[in-house]
């Protein structure tokens, strides 16, 4: 899922008449594919002219294709420096990061330059979406991971990265594709492969063509974790809710631990029952207390059988471990102006309508809007630099 840097080399990241003039040998050997002569001539340039951004990011290009990365990052954390508001920097960065392991840098960098924006020439927005999947997954955050994937999915860019990135997700497993190969038993990798396969043909508008693999998967002995549950969220999405809800209860039998199914069902029979899912919402909180999902859905719950106090408590701690969440805003109106909170609920609409938007824009484009990522008042400012977090 990486695209050759080299002929991107001779574009500028952002137009500056100040730039100094490139030196005739360094275009040569860049033209020429000749790198290692290239970065000699860089770095000799770069001592003259420590200012020239467009030799910053060509010598971070070339480090980054010879996969030198710990030099390719310091060049790109000068060029950073120098030009902070370019996405470009940051992006690579990023991607340095990532390859080095240094997975918390490597989110906050690669928002950041997506936030800024990418010149569309240097083709480098699947990749960043890409990477930023996988770091999502590694974080356990499989929604927005899922999104990112399924719009890769939509531009038919196929790879049996992409594919096992897909599987990895739907199956809520948070690892790299590639270490697959030596972690994975055969079986094991067929059936992610699979589950990928039906996640990309449900992600190009081909829901019947997943819904045959998972009919095949489903039969299988030993199920993988979370199949089931990956299952029921396409039996959801085809409208049939018996199904969907027979296919949950199913992966609770054979993973008994499950907090998703617990929460999935929880959404999907909130209204029907009430009262018992409370006592799975209950359930889930006690076997994850820090999943702000749990909480979510337990304050929902506890809302709908109008025990309204411990409903805003319960909400309040949602808020907590996950303030970008506009479904968690939200409820919290409704319960702030049930308990006569109502300068509590006005703050929170005002919350709910910054988050939709940034949700609305993620899940249409992939995208955050770069407002989503500057300064917020003390009380949001755990806020920044994350993405939107779905709640089904």
């Amino acid at each position: 899922m990486l695209v050759p840097l080299l002929l991107a080399l001779l574009l500028p990241v952002t137009p500056v008449s100040s730039e100094p003039a490139s030196s005739p040998q360094v275009e040569a050997a860049i033209r020429e594919q000749r790198p290692g002569e290239a970065i000699k001539l860089l770095y000799k340039a770069l001592k003259e002219q420590p200012k020239w951004r467009q030799g910053w990011w060509r010598l971070g290009s070339l480090l980054y294709d010879a996969e030198d990365y710990p030099a390719a990052r310091q060049a790109l954390e000068r060029l950073a420096q120098l030009d902070p508001e370019s996405g470009a920097p940051w992006v690579l960065l990023g991607l340095c990061e990532f390859e080095m392991m240094d997975y918390g840098l490597a989110s906050q960098h690669l928002q950041k330059g997506d936030a800024l924006g990418l010149p569309a020439e240097l083709e480098l927005q699947d990749t960043l979406n890409y990477h930023e999947a996988l770091l999502f997954t590694l974080m356990r955050r499989f929604d927005p991971a899922q999104l990112l994937l399924d719009h890769l999915a939509q531009k038919a860019r196929e790879s049996d990265e992409l594919v096992l990135a897909q599987g990895l997700v739907a199956l809520r497993i948070p690892a790299l594709p590639e270490s697959l190969a030596s972690t994975a038993s055969a079986d094991r990798l067929e059936i992610i492969r699979r589950v990928g396969q039906a996640q990309r043909a449900i992600a190009q508008q081909k829901p019947r063509e997943g819904l045959a693999i998972y009919q095949a998967l489903a039969g299988r002995k030993p199920v993988l974790p979370n199949l089931h549950l990956s299952y029921a969220a396409l039996l959801l999405q085809l409208g049939d809710r018996a199904a969907s809800q027979a296919e949950l209860r199913e992966e609770l039998k054979g993973n008994p631990a499950s907090v998703e199914a617990r929460l999935r069902l929880c959404a999907l029979l909130e209204d029907e029952s009430p009262e018992d899912m409370l006592k799975l919402a209950a359930e889930a909180v006690a076997l994850e207390p820090k999943s702000f999902k749990a909480h979510f859905f337990r304050g929902k719950l506890l809302y709908k059988t109008e025990q309204l106090n411990e409903s805003v408590r319960e909400l309040e701690i949602s808020r907590e471990l996950d303030p970008s969440s506009s479904a968690v805003r939200f409820a919290l109106v409704r319960a702030y102006e049930a308990v006569g909170r109502e300068a509590d609920a006005q703050r929170e609409a005002t919350a709910f309508k910054t988050l939709r938007a940034a949700e609305d824009q993620f899940h249409n484009t992939g995208r955050l809007p770069a407002s989503f990522f500057e300064s917020k008042p003390a009380a949001d400012a755990q806020d920044s630099g994350k993405r939107p977090a779905a709640v089904h």
